[in-house]
């Protein structure tokens, strides 16, 4: 009998590749799930809000993640299954543990990425 693993995103500051590019991992990220609506004009209000087509994403915990915020040349937002993970950056463990610090905090306050 096997037992499935989850997969947990890959750590802060992992250099990854991700379609060919260079990154590092800033973040990590979920599908935004919209809450509940409570009545017919809070309804109306919503969708008249909703400027943004396509999925929204949430910062969350890295056990939550389904995907990862990337920095490089430009920023990229990649499922975490497809991202390679190539080494870690070259930066002291405390500036490490600074920016994991961060990406935790963003993902407690579960900010909305439009």
């Amino acid at each position: 009998m096997s037992l499935a693993r989850k997969l947990v995103a890959s750590d802060v500051g992992a250099l990854v590749t991700y379609n060919g590019a260079n990154y590092r991992v800033k973040a990590w990220l979920r599908e935004w799930q919209r809450p509940p609506v409570v009545d017919a004009i809070e309804a109306l209000i919503w969708e008249e809000t909703q400027q943004l087509a396509g999925k929204r994403m949430q910062f969350c915990s890295r056990h939550a993640a389904t995907h990862v915020a990337l920095v490089g040349i430009c920023g990229a937002i990649a499922p975490a299954v497809e991202v390679k993970v190539t080494g870690r950056v070259n930066w002291p463990e405390e500036h490490i543990e600074g920016a994991r610090a961060l990406a935790n905090q963003l993902g407690a306050r579960g900010e909305i990425v439009f």
